[in-house]
């Protein structure tokens, strides 16, 4: 479908700029939220041992299913903040090659991190920008980075940063004893 008619507020670059910078935020608050109450660290400790939480009385799968229904929630307004940005929608969207980019994306930046996903969805961004500038074997170098990526820095890139960022900071518990 070509030529989706928006509204007014929405048919200039920058109104749909700013249209889309606030519904992102928004959502990002939202998940944020969601990850920090006691039902994302449920998810949490689902993710890690789903036996244990089943044994101490949680229902695993109320929780897994209510994990899929927000899921679709913001996948579903993805692809209504697509159409809005390009005014179509194709049906390729469906191919099984948008969701390995995801996957991708979240290797790259980090599975285990809040704002992981964001940085390996910006470095896949600049590779495809600026590196298909030079060739159109881009995906080359992407694979090339994740093999690399994937031995070097398994936690990704925002995993690494964490990692070196909460060594350099001292302990407080040591402090307090002293």
């Amino acid at each position: 479908m070509y030529g989706i008619p928006m509204p007014s507020m929405l048919s200039s670059p920058k109104g749909s700029y700013y249209f889309i910078l606030i519904v992102v935020a928004i959502c990002l608050m939202v998940i944020y939220f969601i990850f920090r109450s006691p039902f994302g660290t449920t998810l949490l400790a689902i993710r890690d041992n789903p036996q244990r939480c089943e044994a101490v009385g949680i229902n695993v799968r109320r929780h897994q299913l209510a994990a899929i229904v927000i899921a679709t929630f913001f996948a579903g307004m993805a692809g209504v903040l697509f159409v809005v940005l390009e005014r179509s929608v194709f049906p390729d969207l469906l191919f099984w090659v948008l969701s390995l980019e995801i996957f991708i994306m979240c290797l790259l930046g980090g599975w285990f991190t809040f704002l992981g996903p964001l940085l390996g969805a910006a470095i896949m961004v600049a590779l495809r920008t600026f590196v298909g500038i030079y060739t159109e074997y881009w995906t080359l170098i992407l694979g090339i980075l994740l093999i690399l990526l994937i031995f070097f820095l398994p936690e990704g890139v925002m995993g690494f940063v964490m990692e070196k960022f909460a060594s350099r900071v001292p302990d407080t518990r040591e402090r307090s004893r002293d």
